[in-house]
Order: structure tokens, then C-alpha cells, then sequence
């Protein structure tokens, strides 16, 4: 399995995209290279503010073949659609590979990784009486991420794996499984 870092690109824009519209024409260029796995541009991050947000994406492709491939294709021309003003110049993406540490930036993410079930919540108990499949199914909105050091964390990270913590998703697809998640987590 190839690291992200391999699969990520750099997407340099000119002229910007004026539009979500714009942007997908964009995507659509990087897809004939492979599966995009993730595409964020960074004119919607509230936390970019520079004027210049707008032309940066990141791309992340579900093979490292297909990002060196798009890489070698820059620059690429993605055609404007004629929208009744006449299209305006061709966008232009120069495409370079992502210094992006995505690895850092799932970590600085409060929804990403390992989770505490809160059961002494309400909505851990109406949930549990509805009839949820599983228990770790049950949780409800989360607090804020407890800031802890790295060896910590790792510490911390593997002792969820040795008593089985897994994500959110194995935990309904086991609940399905079990045939306790049919009915849509209603008790009938």
C-alpha cells in the first residue's frame, strides 16, 4: 500500500475557478488519470484566508500510478463550458506533488481516530432503547478533542487496539452481521 504523501497532488489553478461547477470540471480532468479519492479546494477551507486560496486544491488519488501520471500531464487545460457569457480563458492546472502532511492534519482532526462512548449520556440511553445494533453505535455528539503529547496518544492509541477498538463503521457492519442491525435500529 503506497503512503498518501505518494498519492497527493498540488493543484495550482489559473485563473481560479469562479464556482463549485468550475471546480468539478477540474476533478473531472484529474479523473481520467484514476480514482480521486479526496479533492479539497481550498476556496471553501474557512481557515484558508489568502487571496490566492482559491487556485490551490489537494488531490488525492487511490493509486500512486495515477498521481505520478497526472503529475507528468502538467500542465493541464480544462475547456470552460460555454454558459451563455461565452466561457472565458481555459483554466490551466499546474500539478506538482503535495507537501501537505495529511497524516498531521488527520491527527489535528477532533472526528478522526479512536472514541469514548459516553454512556451516561441521554442520548446514549434513548439510543440503547431504541434498540441500536451496538453499543459504541450509541454515542452521541462528542465534546472537544483533549490535547495529550504524541507518546501519549500512541500509548493511548494502542491500548484502544488491544481491546479491540475499532471504527464506527466495523462496528455497524458487525452490527449488521450479527443481524441485531436490521429494521434500521428500530425494536419491532
Amino acid at each position: 500500500m503506497a503512503s498518501t504523501i505518494a498519492k497527493s497532488i498540488h493543484v495550482h489553478t489559473t485563473p481560479a475557478p469562479r464556482s463549485i461547477a468550475e471546480s468539478k470540471l477540474v476533478l473531472a480532468a484529474l479523473q481520467k488519470f484514476g480514482e480521486v479519492a479526496t479533492f479539497r479546494n481550498f476556496k471553501y477551507e474557512p481557515n484558508k484566508k489568502s487571496l490566492h486560496a482559491a487556485q490551490n486544491t489537494i488531490a488525492i488519488f487511490a493509486s500512486a500510478t495515477a498521481a505520478s501520471n497526472a503529475i507528468s500531464s502538467s500542465p493541464l487545460t480544462v475547456p470552460r463550458p460555454l454558459d451563455g457569457g461565452g466561457g472565458g480563458p481555459p483554466l490551466t492546472c499546474t500539478i506538482q506533488a503535495s507537501r501537505h502532511n495529511h497524516e498531521a492534519a488527520m491527527a489535528r482532526n477532533p472526528y478522526h481516530e479512536f472514541f469514548v462512548v459516553e454512556n451516561g449520556s441521554h442520548v446514549y440511553e434513548e439510543m440503547m432503547r431504541t434498540g441500536v445494533p451496538l453499543e459504541g453505535l450509541a454515542d452521541g455528539p462528542m465534546g472537544r478533542k483533549m490535547i495529550m503529547g504524541k507518546k501519549e496518544s500512541l500509548k493511548l492509541g494502542e491500548e484502544v487496539e488491544r481491546l479491540g477498538g475499532r471504527s464506527l463503521m466495523g462496528l455497524f457492519r458487525e452490527g449488521v452481521e450479527n443481524g441485531s442491525g436490521e429494521g434500521g435500529g428500530v425494536v419491532r
